[in-house]
Parts: C-alpha cells; structure tokens; sequence
C-alpha cells in the first residue's frame, strides 16, 4: 500500500515530492493517512504542533498535508468523499490546508471554500528552499527550484 501512495504523491506532486512524508519507504511518524477502500485516495495529515507554518493556532489543529487521487479515477468524487469522511471525523479541530496553486488548484479551492474554508495568509515560492534542498521536481516548475506559490487556508472547528 505504501508504495502505491509513494508513486500516487510522485506522479501527482513531482518526483521525488514523497521523500516530504516518506523516509525509507515507511510514513514519517509525524504523519497520519487515511484512505478509500479502494485505495485509489488518499490522505496525509500531521498535528499542527509539528507544522512549519507561520501563524497558527497549533492547539487542537491538524494540517491536511496532502491529498491525491489516483489519475484513473479523477472526476469520480474519490477525493472529495475521502475529504469529507477526513472534515466530519476532525470537525471539533480547526483544520489547515496549504494549498498548492497550479492551474487546476481553483477547483480544490472552491471545495475548500464550499466546506468552510478560509485564506490565512498566501507564500510566494514557497516551496524553493525545500526542493531546492530535497531535490524534488515540481510538477509545473520542473526540476528545482519550485517556484509555485502556497496558500494557507483553515476551516475552523465546530
């Protein structure tokens, strides 16, 4: 299962983008993923304590690190089901979800949106320093540096 989930991040993200939450083919145990029962979705999640971002209340908060879905898939509502078993199971935490901002981001923004989600705070190039050091290709920038653009966004807890 895990090397499935490792070769759905570095499809999806860019090569080597997994080495992110992946240390000798075993989940960093900082991180937590759920699922589908297919295994065609899934999800990383962190503690907020752990996270790098600026700003943020890490008390009673998780990060949606990352989310991916298999290509074959896509368009199936795989993900959006997978996000929303992930937002109903976490709802009594605020939730925070960088975003990477590509040219398809503005339809996993506006379901952000749609489920509560608010900006915080956007980070141009974000990722440079990170690729730069780890050595992943991003997917829009190509190989290092990634210059894509981050924005955070948080759904408060109910």
């Amino acid at each position: 299962m895990m090397e499935k989930l490792i070769s759905l991040i570095d499809i999806n993200f860019g090569k080597g983008y997994s080495s992110a939450y992946f240390e000798k083919g075993e989940l960093k145990s900082e991180y937590v993923f759920l699922s589908n029962e297919d295994q065609s979705a899934y999800l990383i999640f962190s503690e907020a304590k752990n996270s790098p971002y600026p700003n943020i209340d890490t008390t009673n908060s998780y990060v949606l690190n990352l989310a991916v879905v298999d290509k074959n898939v896509q368009g199936e509502g795989k993900g959006s089901a997978l996000l929303n078993v992930f937002f109903e199971r976490y709802s009594s935490h605020d939730i925070y979800i960088p975003l990477w901002i590509y040219a398809d981001s503005d339809k996993l923004m506006r379901f952000f949106i749609k489920n509560g989600a608010e900006l915080l705070q956007s980070f141009n190039e974000y990722w440079k320093d990170d690729s730069l050091a780890k050595g992943y290709e991003c997917l829009q920038c190509g190989a290092p540096p990634c210059l894509c653009r981050m924005d955070l966004y948080v759904i408060k807890a109910r």
